[in-house]
């Protein structure tokens, strides 16, 4: 089905479901745009769950733009350890550097990338998460073709979308959303560009940085 959507923008609708603690939303189409005489990837999304409360709610709309300029404070779509099926709608807090800590007195980042979090979560992306136990690590051999690397001594079992992590002290399963590791760049799919609120009208987002 054809929509009309912003100055004469046509959009094909698409349907992908997001889940988890995240700020849940519907990819509703995908799309190129010219702007500034440059093509730009543009995204619309609607909103599912209450994660990026106040500034985001459920029946909100999102455009976002695929672009590599962001800030601090933006609001960005990410693919949860790069994996293309579950998408992320949170705001950008902190860039860290590969072995910075994550937070103060967390363990270091195992790469480069974006600290993130929901509006209305109390802790960032990469707390909110918690150790199952120590890794079996005969299903860890027995898997290898199932099990992708996304970071130093980090891996993702894509059976079960469960993190498993090497220490010092042995190889541990964690669950979360980007628990434990920062947002890669490359795994930003856009950032937010305009809202239209549920039942109202559309606003243009601004960066902020809300308090943690």
């Amino acid at each position: 089905m054809r929509v009309s959507f912003f100055h004469g923008l046509i959009i094909l609708s698409i349907l992908v479901l997001i889940d988890g603690v995240g700020s849940s939303v519907e990819v509703l189409s995908d799309n190129y745009i010219i702007k500034d005489g440059q093509l730009i990837h543009q995204y619309l999304v609607c909103v599912d769950s209450g994660s990026m409360s106040p500034d985001l709610n459920p029946g909100d709309l999102v455009v976002l733009e695929n672009t590599s300029n962001i800030s601090m404070g933006d609001i960005i779509l990410y693919n949860e350890y790069g994996y293309t099926d579950i998408h992320i709608l949170h705001r950008v807090i902190d860039y860290v550097q590969e072995n910075e800590p994550m937070w103060e007195g967390g363990p270091r980042a195992p790469f480069a990338g974006y600290i993130t979090k929901g509006d209305h979560n109390e802790v960032i992306d990469q707390m909110a998460g918690q150790t199952l136990g120590m890794a079996n690590m005969s299903y860890f051999d027995q898997h290898r073709d199932d099990i992708m690397r996304v970071g130093d001594d980090v891996y993702l079992d894509n059976n079960t979308d469960l993190l498993l992590y090497q220490t010092e002290n042995g190889t541990y399963v964690g669950d979360g959303i980007s628990y434990l590791v920062p947002v890669k760049k490359e795994w930003v799919v856009g950032v937010a560009k305009t809202v239209i609120l549920y039942g109202s009208d559309w606003i243009t987002l601004s960066p902020q940085v809300p308090g943690v």
